[in-house]
């Protein structure tokens, strides 16, 4: 389908990737396989869509680290690689793609005529602000962005000129935050919280702008606008995470240990009190003459109460 512009496949239920060879779909431009619940590597098949402009992979299972050639993509504006398993670090070749970097005419600009003269609008679906946004028109042509957040990956940042959207959230990032980043003056979204930074946080230009929601679960960041001052505040000591390293997670923390306990807990309340009433005869009529008891008391209470009411009223 050497023609094809736009190949949408999210929201499916798919587990591996159609097979893609050289020029393969020479002339794509978007791709959107999100929601799926394809994993493994991402393999080097980009080169194959040199034309691409939206890379949209969010909410699948692809671990391991992303390829090298996705520096190759000099028309790529569009990146969601967001709830995956990838680790290690991000391409340093980033800061290379010119559609990042140089404003450029966007080929996704512009409406696409089908056979039956149907216009079909381009509509790119974007995760930004822990929203998904629908960007098509004006918007799209001026919107760039890259959404890595709820990953592991360790480092780093980027000097991407043009770009607005930057979303790092919940990985495995350490060390600062490079002062040099107050110099992405288009930058409008920035959120690198639940990570593990330290140092103080660039507060100038648009950097200003950023709320404290955008540094969150960082406890060595200090400096505005979080209410932590540098000066006071000792900076905590960081681990490098590598390849093979094990999650410093206690055992109380983890989700199946806590479900376990839940049902073990119910379990055993459960058959404490149905047991005896099954197996003993005696057990069953002290049981009940408790419970007889208990509501003799409460209907009676109820009754003078009542009684009361109804006589002072």
């Amino acid at each position: 389908m050497i023609d094809l512009q736009l190949l949408r496949l999210d929201g499916n239920r798919f587990t591996t990737l159609f097979p893609i060879i050289p020029s393969t779909l020479p002339s794509l431009k978007l791709l959107d396989i999100s929601r799926n619940s394809i994993s493994g590597y991402i393999q080097d098949w980009l080169p194959a869509f040199p034309q691409l402009v939206a890379l949209l992979m969010r909410g699948n299972d692809f671990f391991g680290c992303l390829p090298t050639s996705l520096c190759q993509m000099q028309q790529l504006r569009f990146l969601d690689l967001s709830n995956n398993r990838l680790s290690e670090s991000i391409p340093s070749g980033l800061n290379n793609i010119t559609s990042l970097l140089e404003k450029s005419e966007l080929p996704l600009a512009t409406d696409i005529m089908s056979l039956d003269y149907m216009e079909v609008k381009l509509k790119v679906n974007f995760a930004t602000k822990k929203n998904l946004y629908s960007y098509e028109g004006l918007p799209l042509a001026q919107m760039t962005g890259i959404n890595l957040s709820v990953n592991q990956l360790s480092e780093s940042f980027q000097a991407l000129k043009l770009l607005e959207s930057l979303d790092l959230s919940h990985n495995k990032l350490v060390g600062m935050i490079p002062p040099q980043m107050i110099r992405l003056s288009f930058l409008s979204t920035f959120n690198v919280a639940f990570n593990q930074l330290s140092g103080k946080i660039p507060y100038e230009n648009n950097f200003a702008t950023f709320t404290k929601d955008s540094y969150i679960g960082n406890p060595g960041l200090c400096g505005p606008p979080t209410e932590v001052n540098c000066s006071s505040s000792p900076q905590p000591p960081h681990k490098e995470y590598k390849e093979g390293d094990v999650d410093e997670q206690s055992l109380i923390d983890n989700d199946l240990f806590f479900y376990s306990y839940v049902a073990i807990s119910y379990i055993l309340g459960f058959w404490i009190v149905v047991a005896p009433l099954l197996l003993s005869r005696n057990w069953r009529r002290k049981y009940y003459k408790v419970v007889d008891g208990c509501i003799e008391w409460c209907s009676d209470r109820l009754f003078w109460f009542l009684f009361y009411i109804k006589n002072n009223w």
